[in-house]
C-alpha cells in the first residue's frame, strides 16, 4: 500500500475557497481503480490534513494523471502560495503489512 500524507495551512480570506477546492477531489478520488481511502480534515487551526491509501504506487500515478487532479494541478498549484500561510507539507510512505492487514 502506498501513503499519501500533508498539511495545508489556509490564509484565513482564502479558508472556504481552498476547502472548497480539497472537497471538490474526495469523491473523483474515491471512485478511482485502486483508492483504498482518501479523506480531508479540518484541524482545530484551520489547516487541512490529507490522507490517502493507495493500492499501490502505480495507482497512485494513476490517479495524478485524471482529469481533476491535472486540473488541480494546472488551477490551484501555481496559486497555492497566494492561499495558503506556508508552502504545502507532504510526505509519502508504505504501508507496513502483517497478517492481519486491513
Amino acid at each position: 500500500m502506498f501513503v499519501l500524507y500533508g498539511t495545508l495551512k489556509p490564509k484565513a480570506e482564502h479558508q472556504i475557497e481552498v476547502e472548497n477546492i480539497l472537497a471538490g477531489l474526495i469523491e473523483p478520488s474515491r471512485s478511482e481503480e485502486g483508492s483504498v481511502v482518501y479523506n480531508v480534515h479540518r484541524q482545530a487551526d484551520g489547516s487541512l490534513f490529507l490522507y490517502e491509501i493507495w493500492q499501490s504506487e502505480d495507482a497512485h500515478k494513476a490517479h495524478s494523471d485524471t482529469p481533476h487532479m491535472q486540473q488541480f494541478m494546472n488551477d490551484f498549484w501555481p496559486r497555492r502560495l497566494d492561499l495558503l500561510e506556508q508552502e504545502v507539507d507532504a510526505h509519502t510512505a508504505t504501508l507496513l503489512e502483517t497478517s492481519s492487514d486491513i
